[in-house]
């Protein structure tokens, strides 16, 4: 059975309580504090954690990017739900692994919308299917199961890049957002050229009669279902 139990990381209970009420019918569980998450996590498994950034016992960003280190929960969605509005904040707390961003006070079916969005790649045991691909998000594997189940042998680098762009279906997404989305350590230095070469080499590997990367002028990179072309042409 999917997994529907949602992880609030957030010291104010009345916070709690209108999460709690917008997200019906998941279940949410509260921890106080970044030491409490911690204890939570171990003895529990969540398919999303929501994160105040002002916790009593330090940064919520911090803890994402513990999450983000993390074997086991990288992949796991993650929302800061905060009172911090700036948008250096935003971007550095995207940088740093968030899914998500939602400024305090928040419309409840706004954020249950955006917890809808982020777990709808769930619905299907952690697989996502496009055009004869299946993506397995456990296992970071890409097959093509038109014709038995042909591993692509992606690199997970390159399984994260095609991920990024079958998310983002039909939007060309920039270099710098593919910088962003991917290399999550801010110590990271990734250029144009570098991500130009990953997008060749995972061009290669995808079967041309399945889906296509784009190269969109003056924007960056799009990814576009082949089937969908041929029935615009």
């Amino acid at each position: 059975m999917l997994n529907r139990s949602i992880l609030l990381i957030d010291d104010c209970i009345e916070i709690g309580a209108l999460v709690r009420k917008a997200l019906e019918p998941y279940a949410l569980t509260q921890a106080f504090s970044m030491r409490d998450a911690e204890e939570k996590i171990k003895s529990g498994e969540f398919a999303l954690v929501i994160i105040d950034i002002g916790l009593p016992d330090g940064n919520g960003i911090d803890f994402c990017q513990m999450l983000m280190s993390s074997e086991r929960h990288k992949r796991t969605p993650k929302i800061l739900l905060t009172a911090e509005s700036q948008d250096s904040t935003k971007i550095y707390g995207l940088y740093c692994g968030a899914d998500d961003y939602v400024v305090k006070p928040f419309s409840g079916p706004e954020l249950k919308a955006r917890v809808d969005a982020r777990l709808r790649h769930l619905e299907d045991g952690h697989r996502i299917s496009i055009a004869g691909l299946e993506l397995d998000l456990e296992s970071l594997k890409v097959c093509d199961v038109r014709f038995g189940r042909k591993d692509l042998d992606l690199t997970p680098t390159e399984f994260r890049i095609l991920h990024l762009l079958v998310k983002n279906q039909r939007t060309a997404l920039t270099r710098e957002e593919i910088v962003r989305k991917i290399w999550i350590n801010h110590e990271a230095h990734i250029s144009s050229r570098g991500v130009d070469s990953h997008i060749c080499r995972l061009r290669k590997k995808l079967p041309e009669d399945c889906v296509v990367i784009e190269s969109v002028y003056t924007r960056g990179y799009c990814l576009k279902v082949i089937s969908q072309l041929k029935a615009a042409a």
